[in-house]
């Protein structure tokens, strides 16, 4: 599952379905490529022409890989449709500063609530997996744009704690 956030403008959540070929069958770069060229310019179309927009992802490998990487290299210097586009660098192991992360915990918790016949469940059957991640999307949607805004504005602060932390654990 893949979502995106920029201040109240919420994307959809995404079925990340796995790549026959890669390694591990999983999700790879070039699914996400995908993925991003398809998202990422509506998203960043919803803000006024000249603006800069910057794009946090987490450090997994298809976020990191040569594609994805090279792909930020090229829109960089242009922009998407009269935006600028920037990609922010993370320090490694540093969730408590991406707020995507405290989004995923929030939406953990709703489907525990919510769904506690599916939550201690395993991937064992393709229906159950569907079932799953059908709650895992109604939990995303049920959290609304003003949950979304105060994440998005909170990077002030989370960035300062981190400073302040010497690059220690923060409260976020």
């Amino acid at each position: 599952m893949w979502g995106l956030f920029a201040g109240r403008r919420i994307g959809p959540l995404t079925r990340l379905h796995g790549d026959p070929g890669a390694r591990k069958g999983g999700a790879s770069s070039l699914k996400y490529l995908r993925l991003l060229k398809s998202w990422l310019p509506n998203l960043v179309r919803q803000f006024p022409h000249g603006s800069t927009v910057c794009f946090m992802q987490d450090g997994a490998g298809i976020h990191c890989g040569t594609l994805v990487r090279n792909w930020f290299s090229q829109i960089q210097p242009r922009g998407i449709s009269g935006r600028t586009v920037k990609l922010v660098k993370w320090p490694p192991y540093s969730p408590d500063m991406n707020p995507i992360e405290t989004v995923w915990a929030q939406v953990k918790s709703l489907f525990e609530r919510l769904y506690p016949h599916l939550s201690d469940s395993k991937y064992q059957d393709w229906a159950l997996r569907i079932e799953i991640q059908d709650a895992i999307e109604h939990c995303w949607e049920l959290l609304d744009s003003e949950y979304f805004e105060n994440l998005a504005r909170s990077m002030p602060a989370r960035i300062k704690a981190v400073i302040d932390a010497e690059g220690w654990y923060t409260r976020f």
